[in-house]
């Protein structure tokens, strides 16, 4: 088994692909995923397709709270 145990079958990204989006996201191409949630395997093409869908919170991190409890 790998070091990364468990987990070595979910490994399956390559050094190439993070760093290229990381590129990415760092140029001002990227600027629209600022505060989104992200996946190296997505195609950028594709992703750059639904830029208006995504400025409008497509990919957003929503916070829902939940009602206090009133069990004591």
């Amino acid at each position: 088994m790998s070091e990364m145990g468990p987990f070595a079958m979910y490994a399956k990204d390559e050094a190439e692909q993070t760093g290229a989006v990381g590129l990415y996201l760092a140029s001002s191409r990227g600027d629209y995923l600022k505060g989104s949630l992200t996946n190296v395997n997505w195609d950028l093409k594709e992703t750059e397709a639904r830029e208006d869908e995504i400025k409008e919170g497509l990919l957003k991190l929503k916070w829902i709270g939940l009602p206090a409890s009133t069990s004591g």
